[in-house]
């Protein structure tokens, strides 16, 4: 395994106890690829036609820096792109506003908060009306909810704490 990362040059970590390394950048263009690969996925925010080739494009193109400004995007945006036709930027910018109305559990874990899956965000989301209520949430209040630990509450607490995580919620 390197000790930087290809993309970045970041350091490439492994934290106790777990398996998988990582690029430890969070603003690493690789680790945000993926987070927007995650996001538009199915059982997140389920943005039909946004794949993997769109996601280089919108990323490279600059259109995108971050997973809000996905609803920013104007269908002009999306044809500007390479082999993009009429029909499919409408497409996807309608797949876009549709997940607008996706409920609040797959966006918690669309976010892509270390070790919060699809039932822990649904935990979340019946325990918190919204997102912003959640990022208030303390350690102490999260492990009072039944199946979750502590390194599940820390991780919470730690993603809402980052001032970039903060950013992108204010702008979703």
């Amino acid at each position: 395994m390197p000790d930087r990362c290809p993309k970045c040059e970041g350091e490439v970590a492994r934290l106790p106890g777990e398996a998988m390394h990582y690029c430890v950048n969070t603003s690493c263009p690789a680790r945000f690829f993926e987070l927007l690969k995650h996001f538009v996925g199915r059982g997140m925010m389920d943005i039909d036609g946004l794949g993997e080739s769109l996601a280089v494009a919108l990323i490279q193109a600059g259109l995108v820096e971050d997973v809000a400004g996905l609803y920013d995007l104007k269908q002009e945006d999306i044809l500007s792109l390479e082999r993009m036709g009429e029909k499919s930027s409408a497409n996807i910018k309608q797949g876009i506003e549709a997940s607008k109305g996706r409920p609040l559990d797959r966006l918690i874990f669309a976010m892509g908060i270390r070790h919060v899956g699809g039932e822990t965000a649904s935990l979340l989301a019946q325990r918190y009306p919204n997102i912003d209520a959640l990022a208030l949430a303390t350690v102490e209040d999260l492990i009072a909810i039944p199946d979750i630990g502590t390194i599940v509450a820390e991780s919470i607490v730690t993603y809402f704490h980052e001032e970039k995580n903060r950013r992108v919620i204010e702008k979703l």
